[in-house]
């Protein structure tokens, strides 16, 4: 008996392994953002030019079946820039940034155009100096922003090459961060030891507002390619 079933329980067992895999997933990126970012102030009334560097920018994600629950990410990355208003002076306008995307998502399409639409939170912390030639301003910022969250991608067929395009929007009453991303993807490792592996160009463009009181509000703007690997369980 249980050599005639063999084969059957077999099958079976191969099938679902098979539709778990299609289904549930585990996608992890890492990449290095070569930025460049500057900086207004309201009451300086002086443009900041940060000088060019790179960050880590970190991401990973959960996907499953289940309809009513929607998926998630997070993602993660820490600028930081300086700006000498005159070469002469040692005083300098900096900014030190990290940002945290708390993401759910539901997938709308899942073909060979896919498209996820989500909300989820905007954490912001860090460190801004300004300098004036009379003044020193220093401000610490800790914030939590409600975001909304899209993201389009398409699979060019045979090819191993895909694009995709990220939007995050966070705002509140006195925080709000607009985050663009552009890419280009390429596996190189397609279903190997039932993982995906591959790498990707893109490109990267954030703006800041923040509103620290009535007389001085800060737009801040980053933008670079960043290059980078992919992996999917």
């Amino acid at each position: 008996m249980l050599k005639r079933h063999l084969p059957l329980l077999l099958y079976i067992s191969c099938s679902s392994n098979a539709v778990q895999a299609d289904f549930i997933g585990l996608h992890t990126d890492a990449s290095n953002w070569f930025y460049h970012g500057s900086s207004l102030s309201q009451r300086s009334n002086l443009e900041s030019d940060f000088s060019t560097d790179n960050a880590l920018q970190l991401s990973i994600a959960f996907e499953h079946p289940l309809p009513l629950l929607p998926n998630s990410k997070i993602k993660y990355s820490q600028l930081s820039g300086t700006a000498n208003h005159n070469p002469t002076t040692l005083a300098a306008d900096h900014t030190e940034l990290t940002q945290s995307n708390y993401l759910l998502y539901y997938e709308i399409l899942d073909t060979m155009i896919n498209l996820d639409l989500g909300i989820g939170l905007t954490h912001l912390s860090g460190q801004m100096n300004f300098f004036t030639p009379s003044t020193i301003e220093q401000y610490q910022l800790s914030s939590n922003v409600g975001a909304l969250y899209l993201q389009a991608s398409m699979q060019l067929p045979f090819t191993g090459l895909s694009t995709k395009t990220e939007l995050t929007f966070s705002q509140s009453s006195d925080v709000t961060v607009k985050d663009l991303q552009a890419e280009i993807q390429y596996d190189f490792l397609r279903k190997s030891y039932l993982v995906d592996l591959g790498g990707k160009l893109g490109y990267r463009y954030m703006t800041v507002d923040l509103d620290f009181s009535e007389q001085n509000k800060v737009k801040q703007e980053f933008k670079g390619p960043y290059l980078g690997l992919n992996l999917h369980f």
